[in-house]
């Protein structure tokens, strides 16, 4: 954005409709006519690093405990193992 153009005009370019991408783009002109700038972040993080690979991983494998309580193990997105999870203490 450059200091000759008004800022509805700027706004006026884009036409997404949702507000929250208009408010997103008020607030970034008035930061910057405040003098700030905006940068992004770097890509290569390590918890985007980690995130990726727990994907990759939870495709091929993935145990979850389902709502009505049974163990459910998939590979590769396929049910492979259903039981039924008894959490009451046995008593003796």
């Amino acid at each position: 954005m450059t200091a000759s153009k008004p800022l509805a005009v700027h706004l006026h370019i884009y036409k997404d409709g949702t507000p929250a991408h208009v408010f997103e783009r008020v607030f970034g002109c008035l930061t910057q006519a405040a003098g700030y700038k905006i940068t992004g972040f770097a890509r290569n993080k390590k918890f985007e690093r980690h995130s990726r690979w727990r994907r990759i991983l939870r495709f091929f494998y993935s145990s979850d405990i389902t709502s009505h309580q049974y163990l459910l193990a998939k590979v590769c997105k396929i049910p492979v193992y259903h039981k039924k999870i008894d959490h009451r203490a046995k008593e003796e």
